[in-house]
């Protein structure tokens, strides 16, 4: 991995009026402490994450310490900067974001997932690092543990991370294309082609199934009659799916084990009818509990094809006081 702080790239998002991407130079840096986040924006856990980067930035900003962003796509739609400046706004982010569209920042530091945090000294020397959501206290610490060392820390403030949720074992990611994807459908994937999928047999853990007619690609699976579904077997208490309508609005129905999704379970992109508006391509609540959940979770075509990427699930539930 490299151990020095190195940004390659020159497609900068959320710059002051006053900034350019020279001004990111590590030499023009050189004196801060520099933390390197590594996210994309359909990611949950790197949106998850941005809670305490957030507070990071209002506490440190001012002390020779910095956030940088370094966007790292994992679908082609990801790599438009229109779409990541929506998520900018909509997720509050108040730091510069560099885009890696080809991944070169990614393969320097040798990141394998998703968030992942850098943080560097004024010398532009690594200090430490963490893959994965978590591990807050500890970055802190070695945040205050930087500055202390340049400037004095006494009037630091006391770091205290307020653990909020207990998480317990959900099922993982699930992806759609057949790039990374499984299929439960006995036939399997038809690469790159229009066909009418039909559901029978088991539906397998950590896979998809598909009913009705789909176009398959490595990344996503699209929907291409009304009525045909996306079915996954999970286990969590929130569901949300990476999805985007290429023609216009979509509206989705939400089944669970085959009845349509109790209002209980609705997650926060659901209507009052339990139906998904799908108008941009980003990451939707489907359900959202204060429990765990198992059973099969259906999305359906309801008006105009939809693009199904990837199922999140979290197994997090909120720590009663």
């Amino acid at each position: 991995m490299e151990n020095k702080l190195k940004i390659i790239g020159k497609e900068w998002l959320n710059l002051n009026p006053d900034e350019s991407a020279e001004a990111f130079d590590p030499e023009r840096i050189s004196g801060k402490m520099i933390l390197l986040d590594f996210w994309s924006y359909t990611c949950f856990d790197c949106l998850k994450n941005l809670r305490f980067l957030r507070l990071w930035w209002d506490r440190y900003k001012g002390r020779n310490f910095s956030i940088i962003g370094i966007h790292a796509p994992e679908f082609e739609f990801e790599k438009e900067s229109g779409n990541i400046e929506k998520a900018i706004v909509a997720h509050g982010i108040r730091w510069p974001v560099l885009l890696d569209n080809d991944l070169l920042n990614r393969q320097n530091y040798e990141i394998e997932t998703e968030p992942s945090d850098l943080l560097f000294g004024p010398e532009g020397e690594f200090l430490y690092g963490h893959e994965g959501a978590g591990d807050y206290e500890d970055m802190e610490v070695a945040i205050q543990a930087a500055i202390a060392r340049v400037s004095g820390g006494n009037d630091l403030p006391e770091i205290r991370v307020e653990i909020t949720e207990i998480c317990l074992p959900a099922t993982p990611r699930v992806y759609c294309g057949f790039g990374k994807g499984l299929i439960s459908n006995p036939e399997g994937f038809r690469f790159n082609q229009v066909s009418v999928y039909d559901l029978f047999g088991e539906l397998e853990e950590n896979t998809i199934a598909l009913e009705g007619k789909f176009l398959v690609k490595r990344e996503y699976v699209e929907a291409r009659q009304i009525g045909a579904a996306v079915l996954v077997r999970f286990r969590a208490s929130r569901a949300d799916l990476v999805v985007l309508a290429p023609e216009g609005t979509s509206i989705l129905r939400v089944f669970f084990n085959n009845i349509p999704l109790p209002k209980e379970m609705y997650g926060e992109d659901l209507d009052d009818e339990g139906e998904l508006h799908v108008s941009e391509p980003r990451l939707y609540n489907i359900i959202k509990m204060e429990n765990l959940v198992e059973g099969t979770l259906k999305i359906v075509e309801k008006r105009k094809r939809f693009r199904a990427y990837g199922f999140s699930f979290s197994g997090c539930l909120e720590k009663k006081t």
